[in-house]
């Protein structure tokens, strides 16, 4: 999370204790829309999703990201903040993030 330029929260949610994707993407939603509110963020940008076509083996993590990308979209259209989806080389550009691993 970003306060202007400043990175004031960051983090990941810990799933591991829930299997069913419908629980998953509810805990997500409302985890998210607590910190939405806490916070009083603003704006939300999400990290796009793509799909490399040459590995089939993806297509299961491609069809989770999209759940998760279409639940969090569309509590952003429920709260009225404005969202956007940058490719994550974009962002992570744009913090100097080099290489595909990062301590969280």
């Amino acid at each position: 999370m970003f306060d202007g330029n400043e990175l004031i929260e960051f983090g990941k949610i810990d799933l591991s204790n829930e299997h069913d994707l419908g629980e998953r993407l509810f805990k997500i939603r409302s985890l998210t829309k607590d910190m939405i509110n806490k916070l009083k963020i603003d704006k939300v940008i999400l990290e796009d999703i793509y799909m490399d076509g040459h590995k089939v083996n993806n297509v299961q993590t491609f069809k989770t990201l999209a759940e998760v990308f279409g639940v969090l979209f569309e509590l952003c259209v429920e709260l009225d903040i404005p969202v956007e989806a940058v490719l994550a080389g974009t962002w992570k550009s744009t913090l100097g993030i080099k290489g595909k691993t990062r301590p969280e």
